[in-house]
C-alpha cells in the first residue's frame, strides 16, 4: 500500500500533516484540505452519539438487546437531526449569534418518543427553540479533559 504525506497550514497558524492512501491526481492538496475541513461534522455526529445520546454505556448484556439499544439510539439521533434541522433560531440584537442546544434537543426528543401514545402531544420544535447556546467561533485553546468514573449497569440481580 502506498501512503502519501500531505502538509498544509491551518487558519490558526499551525501546520497539519495528514497521511492518506488517496492518489495525488484526483485528490490534490486543495481537495485533501477541503475533505479535512468537512470531517468536523462527522466528528461532531460521533461525539453526540457517544456522549449526548449515550452510546458508550449499554444496559443489556445479550448481543441482540445491545443491538436493539443501538438501533433505538440511532433512531433518536435521526429524529433529533430532522427536528433540529428544521428549527430556525431567531437571532436577536445581542453580542453572540445563537444556535440550538443539541443536548437539550436530544432530551426533549427522547421524552417525546416516550409520550407518543399519550393524548397530549407537545410542540417539540417550540420546546427545543427555548434552549439556545451562543456560537463561539475560532476558539483555539488547550482542552481541559476531565476523566469521569466508569458507569456500571450490572446492579440488577439475576
Amino acid at each position: 500500500m502506498a501512503l502519501r504525506f500531505v502538509r498544509f497550514r491551518l487558519p490558526g497558524g499551525g501546520d497539519e500533516c495528514i497521511v492518506t492512501n488517496l492518489p495525488p491526481d484526483p485528490f490534490p492538496l486543495e481537495k485533501i484540505r477541503e475533505l479535512y475541513d468537512k470531517r468536523w461534522s462527522l466528528e461532531t455526529a460521533f461525539r453526540e452519539l457517544k456522549y449526548s445520546i449515550g452510546m458508550v454505556n449499554f444496559h443489556s448484556k445479550k448481543p441482540d438487546f445491545i443491538l436493539q439499544e443501538i438501533w433505538a439510539r440511532l433512531t433518536l439521533y435521526n429524529l433529533c437531526e430532522v427536528i433540529t434541522g428544521h428549527g430556525v433560531v431567531q437571532q436577536k440584537d445581542t453580542k453572540h449569534e445563537y444556535q440550538l442546544n443539541y443536548t437539550m434537543a436530544i432530551r426533549i426528543c427522547h421524552k417525546f418518543l416516550k409520550m407518543l401514545s399519550w393524548a397530549y402531544q407537545p410542540d417539540v420544535e417550540a420546546l427545543i427553540g427555548r434552549y439556545l447556546l451562543p456560537v463561539r467561533r475560532s476558539r483555539h485553546y488547550k482542552r481541559n479533559i476531565k476523566y469521569g468514573h466508569t458507569v456500571s449497569f450490572l446492579y440488577r440481580v439475576d
